[in-house]
């Protein structure tokens, strides 16, 4: 190992305000809440992959049999797998219908509940319950989701939402995270600002952290990153190769991070800002800031020009000019001075942009802001995108953000889609300048345009993205496909450079193995099912075509077991319900009788820390078993940090199926141990796994 870190608290505080994890409303009571006594987070991050899976423990306090809905403020990127509960003595697993999720929350007079549903965010998972929970009783629920996680420049960042804010009624009676890293580049560090780890080693591609607490106050979110080696870029490819169907294979392709500025493109930037009077007060202000962001942030061999419309257009300059000082000075006072008002002319002020001069062999963009409809001048959707594709012929990107509610569209998804570029849509107002902020570091030195990539070999189809967008230093191609011949193939990455067309070529094997990466079907889905979504905004819902391409939306999220805008986990009926999705792996070519791959995990124990308190504490070890054989012999041993051996707490043979062991903090011989951190390591066949518990006397 690279390094290992091991910390023992030596001062346990006791918060006394907040709970995690995610929140329960009791239905037909008025704001009435439970929030979790316990939460165990598992993560398993697999190349840039991180899978969670989210056990939280509830009490029903109000004296009362309840019915409840859940929810989670889940990560905006992030998609829904599984969800199940144990409750009643029972356990329960949630089918995917063809049926949205239910979104609604009412106090008695069938009033919203909008203090619930408000915060959960612009993402959030809802769930109801359609059987009652006691009084003093306890139920667990399971939730399961996968996300790709945000990169750049060879960091990765994961976050867990655990603020509950004002919900907060009593602390979190204990609350564990296990992360375990696989990597196919070189980590170099694995680190959190928002917590202290226990337990963290890293070695060269492989990393585990460890982190738990009593009476945790959730004041902000569970946040970590890693960073893998800059020296190892090129192409990175995961594959899966079901036993029935064709294989699943996803691709990240990134340049050198090292690019002098002299091979980064120029850019030719036009910001264009609506300011027709709906745009008034806090839009106008942060449409401000976004381009004032932009423009103090430019390189300085850059062109820019700044356009304002509402029922006509206002230039900064008549055409695109340098990116000196005493320009970007001057145009920081032209943004200040716009005031809305008006209109709003989107024919016009594209047409204006589209029409400056600039050279072929330059990035040439244009960052559009508007919060409505076309209503002045031209206002046919259709002609308006006609006129804009025929008026770009310098090879122009197009990003649209829409503000609000009210915007059109089938107009802005369009003329990103026809136009080289991406439509964002920001709910909230006060996102309009983090998000374009965030969006411009990301574009701000382009390194290659017009991108193609071919296969020789693997007989590959349906790519995800179907545009390839162009690649800019620090970020990555992340590209999702099928296959069906597994061996080695070529990949041919093309594109233009700042002089030239540059071509890489790279050596890649389709796997032919079904047990590994099994979560690479999962996320090929997700970007088919997001490409569909995008096309039902060009052609609209309604629309023969919009139908058609919804019913493909639900067959892909019941058959892939994924959640979406159209479908929803859901209780079909009261009791005892059908797990699952039935036939979902087999469907999916995964036969149904092949070997059962053996994987045996030691989960994080609760709680952790142990605080012996009068000889009567306890911590429960975590262990799963999964394979073909019918049971599996387990030892569970506990060491000190010296490697002498506390105890040995497991010595039996186990089916396949989730166990706990409870250690209650004594040695061999019935002595409470010392403050410490323990190794507890678990010995199945030949392997062998360990975590870490810290114990406070």
């Amino acid at each position: 190992m690279k390094r290992l870190l091991s910390i023992l608290i030596a001062i346990w505080i006791i918060p006394a305000l907040a709970q995690a994890g995610g929140l329960i409303k009791v239905m037909n009571q008025s704001e009435t809440y439970l929030t979790p006594t316990r939460v165990e987070i598992s993560v398993e991050v697999n190349n840039q992959v991180a899978i969670t899976v989210a056990r939280q423990t509830f009490k029903n306090t109000t004296g009362d049999s309840v019915v409840m809905k859940y929810g989670f403020p889940m990560p905006l990127k992030a998609v829904v797998t599984g969800f199940a509960w144990d409750m009643n003595g029972k356990h329960f697993t949630a089918k995917i219908v063809g049926q949205p999720m239910d979104t609604t929350a009412t106090n008695p007079g069938g009033y919203p509940d909008y203090t619930y549903l408000n915060y959960f965010g612009k993402s959030p998972f809802f769930f109801t319950f359609l059987d009652t929970l006691p009084p003093d009783s306890e139920f667990s629920v399971q939730l399961t989701y996968i996300e790709l996680l945000s990169y750049y420049s060879g960091k990765m960042q994961y976050d867990y939402p655990l603020d509950l804010g004002n919900f907060a009624k009593q602390p979190l009676d204990s609350l564990a995270l296990s992360v375990t890293i696989h990597s196919k580049r070189t980590l170099v560090d694995v680190s959190s600002e928002s917590f202290t780890p226990q337990s963290l080693d890293v070695g060269d591609t492989l990393a585990s952290l460890f982190y738990s607490a009593n009476s945790f106050t959730p004041d902000k979110d569970l946040t970590f990153t890693y960073k893998v080696s800059q020296k190892e870029l090129g192409v990175f490819l995961l594959s899966v190769k079901p036993d029935t169907s064709d294989g699943y294979f996803l691709m990240l392709a990134e340049p050198n991070p090292e690019t002098s500025q002299e091979e980064i493109l120029d850019k030719y930037f036009t910001f264009v800002i609506d300011k027709s009077g709906s745009m008034k007060w806090v839009k106008m202000q942060q449409a401000k800031d976004a381009a004032s962001y932009c423009l103090k942030h430019l390189n300085e061999a850059d062109h820019f020009n700044i356009i304002s419309f509402s029922d006509s257009t206002s230039e900064f300059q008549q055409e695109l000019i340098p990116a000196t000082l005493n320009n970007i000075n001057s145009a920081l006072d032209f943004v200040n001075a716009i005031q809305p008002g008006g209109g709003t002319n989107i024919h016009s002020a594209l047409l204006k942009a589209l029409n400056q001069p600039m050279p072929d062999s330059t990035e040439n963009i244009i960052i559009f802001l508007t919060d409505g409809v076309a209503t002045v001048g031209i206002t046919d959707s259709q002609q308006i995108l006609d006129d804009v594709k025929a008026a770009n012929t310098k090879n122009v990107r197009l990003f649209v953000f829409g503000v609000g509610a009210d915007v059109e569209r089938y107009l802005l998804t369009s003329l990103a889609e026809q136009n080289h570029g991406l439509a964002q849509y920001v709910m909230d107002q006060g996102d309009v300048r983090d998000r374009i902020a965030a969006f411009y570091n990301k574009i701000r030195n382009p390194l290659l345009q017009n991108i193609s990539v071919d296969f020789n070999g693997g007989d590959v189809y349906e790519v995800y993205p179907v545009r390839i967008p162009d690649i800019f230093v620090g970020e990555q191609l992340v590209l999702l496909g099928r296959y069906k011949t597994p061996g080695p193939a070529a990949v041919t990455l093309s594109g233009r450079g700042v002089k030239d067309s540059l071509t890489f070529n790279y050596d890649v094997t389709f796997s032919s193995d079904s047990t590994k990466n099994l979560f690479i079907p999962k996320m090929w889905a997700k970007k088919k099912i997001d490409y569909l979504l995008a096309l039902i905004d060009i052609v609209g819902e309604n629309s023969n075509q919009g139908q058609e391409y919804k019913k493909e939306i639900i067959r892909l999220s019941i058959l892939y077991g994924i959640v979406t805008k159209y479908t929803s986990f859901q209780q079909t009926q009261p009791g005892n319900p059908p797990g699952g999705t039935p036939g979902t792996e087999v469907s999916l070519g995964f036969s149904k009788n092949r070997s059962q791959p053996e994987q045996f995990q030691l989960l994080a124990g609760y709680p952790n820390p142990l605080i012996l308190e009068n000889g009567q504490s306890f911590t429960h070890v975590v262990f799963k078993i999964s394979g073909a054989k019918s049971s599996y012999p387990v030892e569970i041993r506990i060491y000190d940090l010296t490697g002498r051996l506390i105890l040995v707490l497991v010595q039996a043979a186990y089916q396949p199926g989730r166990y706990e062991a409870i250690w209650n903090g004594r040695d061999q011989w019935g002595r409470l141990v010392s403050s410490g951190v323990y190794l507890v390591k678990m010995k199945v066949g030949n392997q062998i796994l360990s975590t870490k518990i810290l114990v406070i006397r």
